[in-house]
């Protein structure tokens, strides 16, 4: 059931009749009554004269479609404002995973907080060309493989935080455990996590349960990604 703290009582009685054509059920109180405020201010201008437009707790973006579902009424498209609303509101919001700092030591945490369990590792960067790629596959493969576990580290910097977490969610894998590199030089982390690797990106590390190690530069097939995870993943 769908829980609001929406416009007063008085207030949906009177608008009801013109705006709705149809009857609200029970209020109740949720998080959710900042953003009903905004809207009813915005409601109450005369024909939309009010230039200006208070700021929306969750975006203008989701007031501006309740208000143009709403203006649907005059083609006689009654009530499919309030539907599209709990709509838009039932929507999962997605949430970046936290980006940690990698520094020495990092590999040996990642490895402890899954000890006997295997995962996929992989370093990437946001100037590398097929990591976007190689992402995407992984992303679609955990959707099919929920028990996989990806670990993302990044060879960028902790400064580019906004533009890695915008990175990562374009590319289906916002929630997953990601580091970046958070100690200088990166060769020094480069040697620690593996001395025979030179820096070339994507480099995934295939981790079984008793945590062996495989490493692959570059673009890997999807199927020799699948073919990994049917094995290892229960």
């Amino acid at each position: 059931m769908f829980k609001f703290a929406f416009f007063s009582r008085e207030w949906i009685r009177e608008r009801q009749a013109a705006d709705w054509g149809f009857t609200v059920g029970t209020i109740h109180e949720s998080p959710l009554h900042h953003l009903a405020g905004s809207i009813k201010t915005i409601f109450n201008r005369e024909g939309g004269k009010g230039k200006s437009k208070p700021p929306l707790p969750l975006g203008g973006k989701v007031a501006s479609a309740w208000m143009r579902a709403v203006g649907q009424r005059r083609s006689g498209c009654r009530g499919r404002g309030l539907l599209l609303w709990c709509c838009l509101m039932a929507l999962p919001g997605v949430a970046n995973a936290e980006i940690h700092a990698f520094k020495s030591g990092g590999l040996q945490q990642i490895l402890v907080a899954r000890a006997g369990k295997p995962f996929i590792l992989g370093y990437w960067s946001l100037t590398c060309v097929y990591c976007a790629q190689e992402m995407k596959t992984l992303a679609a493969l955990q959707k099919r493989y929920p028990k996989l576990e990806v670990v993302l580290v990044y060879t960028d910097t902790p400064e580019e935080k906004t533009e890695l977490e915008k990175f990562v969610a374009k590319q289906g894998l916002a929630k997953v455990d990601q580091w970046v590199f958070a100690e200088s030089p990166p060769e020094k982390l480069r040697y620690e996590i593996d001395c025979r690797w030179w820096g070339e990106l994507p480099r995934t590390y295939f981790y079984d349960a008793g945590h062996r190690p495989e490493a692959v530069s570059g673009l890997i097939p999807s199927a020799r990604l699948e073919s990994w995870i049917r094995a290892q993943v229960p």
